[in-house]
């Protein structure tokens, strides 16, 4: 189920104009990676006027998740995960502006958003919790990182 949702998910944002708009490096829900095995084409851009220097990283989202927790016991079962978006931009004055914008795009998107689990017929429904402070990528030096946790409830 978890892949389900994770693919939902990523369908709602990738089918967002305006957000696609701003993260040109595109919706990954695996490590993105520039290289071997598992690489992810179209994150990492070569500098045009100087080939001999790292590629740069475009703006990205990749997803977490969604982690299942036990269900509760009662006449009815309630399920509920988390899963998290994390933001990639350019560590500059107008990544941190992209950071909010990105943000606030995938917030409207995606808080108190429901669908239906093709699976199960179950309806599912998202909740945005905490987003973090922006930080330097250690992964992807140049880059600044955040993240906004989700939960994902749906009762059976």
């Amino acid at each position: 189920m978890s892949y389900e949702i994770r693919k939902a998910v990523m369908t709602r944002l990738t089918t967002d104009a305006a957000l696609m708009a701003n993260i040109p490096g595109g919706v990954w829900d695996r490590p993105i990676k520039q290289e071997g095995k598992g690489a992810t084409p179209g994150v990492f851009k070569a500098v045009p006027v100087d080939p001999s220097r790292e590629p740069i990283m475009l703006p990205t989202i990749e997803i977490h998740g969604p982690n299942q927790v036990q269900a509760t016991d009662g006449p009815q079962t309630l399920h509920n995960g988390f899963f998290t978006v994390h933001y990639y931009v350019p560590a500059t004055e107008s990544g941190k502006v992209l950071l909010d914008t990105i943000d606030g795009q995938v917030k409207t998107l995606l808080h108190e958003w429901q669908f239906v689990l093709v699976s199960t017929g179950e309806t599912v429904t998202l909740l945005a919790l905490e987003r973090t402070e922006d930080i330097d990528s250690a992964e992807f030096p140049g880059n600044k990182e955040q993240q906004r946790r989700f939960v994902v409830e749906y009762v059976e």
